[in-house]
């Protein structure tokens, strides 16, 4: 799960060197790879399983609400932070 928090640092690459191994005593190794949020499927495709894997994509419309909350007064908060107004 989270695959894309993995690709590209040390624990994917300990991942990675892991799943070698265990695809050598079992050629025949199923891996899944778990993500809400990937930018690049092909990419964390190759990189888990290499060629000849298997994409499977959720095809669900999502409605978004964003909402905006601000305070009544923003006198009381530093010029620097999270706030951004200043």
């Amino acid at each position: 799960d989270e695959w894309h928090e993995l690709i590209g640092n040390k624990r994917g690459v300990q991942l990675q060197l892991a799943l070698a191994r265990l695809r050598r005593w079992n050629p025949q190794l199923i891996v899944w790879g778990i993500s809400a949020t990937l930018g690049n499927q092909e990419h964390a495709q190759q990189v888990l399983i290499g060629d000849g894997g298997v994409t499977v994509q959720g095809k669900t419309a999502k409605q978004l609400l964003v909402d905006t909350l601000l305070p009544p007064s923003i006198e009381r908060f530093p010029w620097a932070g999270h706030m951004g107004l200043r």
